[in-house]
């Protein structure tokens, strides 16, 4: 919205990011009580130039994101 408060800035850099997402999760959608239909959605993000570590944010289909270090089975995030 017009004159909400900026939290944060972040200027890109030269490195690229891949973004991986979960098998058979094409689309992500949120209902109106928030829940998201279908499969749980992993997002994997990762550095092409292997300097930053790979994260995860990991959908539940109550709709709820949280990022994580690692695969939402405990697994490490596979950048491929």
């Amino acid at each position: 919205m017009t004159g909400d408060p900026v939290l944060r800035i972040h200027q890109a850099d030269n490195s690229g990011i891949r973004i991986i997402t979960s098998t058979g999760r094409r689309q992500l959608g949120y209902r109106p009580d928030g829940t998201s239909p279908g499969l749980n959605a992993t997002i994997s993000f990762c550095d092409t130039d292997n300097i930053a570590q790979p994260r995860a944010i990991i959908i539940s289909n109550t709709g709820r994101p949280r990022l994580s270090k690692k695969r939402s089975d405990g697994s490490k995030i596979v950048c491929r």
